[in-house]
């Protein structure tokens, strides 16, 4: 059972009764953590689900990927390159290399069935929208390997985005928070000036990562921070079943979402 209802009550408590106030604090605060305990027993997220989920996204994510990467009649040696830097970057073992190469290989096969594929994942992850952007994301990255989305690419990925349960217009803004977030990691790592205000470029990029215009209010700015923040948490990613080798993946977007913050309140004070 949860403690951080009482705790919360009985400092609130504290301040405005005293002790007293402390004591009925805790007892509100307690009442709040049975409820939010009991709301957890109620989603039906046991370890048993999670596993199913963990394995199910595994194998979609990468038979997917292999699939939009055949999406204009060849895989391109920078898509190949891009997955390969993916399966890398997220520290999979030599075991589950292999796997997720089979699984790509998979997806290139001209047998695949992408609509059954999909009903998969959305059938064993229900409510879990989080999980499912995270996929939609790691599918536009292997696509922006080249540079760009061409139409072949975009098509297929709007018929997996819709399956998916998210629309045109969600589909083109994760679009551009990926495109804003590969040109702020560039500009990181390359930036040749070393000036307390960030350069035009990496904080046009930096605004790009959190889908807002620069023309956005300091309160505004912060409810998408934050937004963004608890949609990629990683330990709420694995509640929902993310694969635990898999959360390098929203470990990164985390790192990058706070420095694009920090970059545009940087530009700001």
């Amino acid at each position: 059972m949860g403690i951080f209802g009482k705790l919360l009550g009985g400092i609130f408590g504290f301040f405005i009764g005293g002790p007293l106030g402390a004591a009925i604090g805790i007892l509100l605060g307690h009442q709040i953590d049975k409820g939010a305990t009991q709301l957890e027993e109620d989603v039906d997220w046991s370890r048993q689900d999670r596993a199913s989920i963990q394995r199910v996204f595994f194998d979609t994510t990468f038979a997917v990927m292999g699939h939009l990467a055949k999406a204009d009649g060849r895989v391109s040696e920078a898509e190949i390159q891009r997955a390969r830097a993916i399966m890398q970057r997220l520290g999979l073992s030599e075991a589950q290399r292999t796997a997720a190469i089979a699984r790509f290989n998979a997806g290139k096969d001209g047998d695949f069935d992408l609509r059954d594929t999909l009903q998969n994942l959305r059938r064993v992850a229900p409510g879990r929208h989080d999980l499912l952007q995270l996929f939609l994301e790691i599918q536009i990255e292997l696509l922006l390997s080249d540079g760009a989305v061409d139409a072949h690419e975009y098509q297929l990925l709007d018929r997996i985005a819709t399956q998916l349960g998210f629309n045109e217009i969600a589909l083109q803004h994760l679009i551009a928070l990926v495109q804003g977030e590969g040109v702020f990691h560039q500009r990181q790592q390359h930036q040749r000036s070393q000036s307390a205000t960030p350069a035009p470029d990496k904080l046009g990029a930096a605004y790009a990562v959190l889908g807002v215009s620069s023309g956005i209010g300091n309160s505004e700015l912060k409810t998408a921070y934050r937004r963004l923040m608890a949609q990629h948490h990683p330990d709420k990613l694995i509640a929902q079943g993310l694969p635990q080798e898999m959360v390098t993946a929203a470990t990164r977007r985390v790192q990058e979402i706070q420095e694009a913050y920090e970059c545009i309140k940087k530009s700001r004070a």
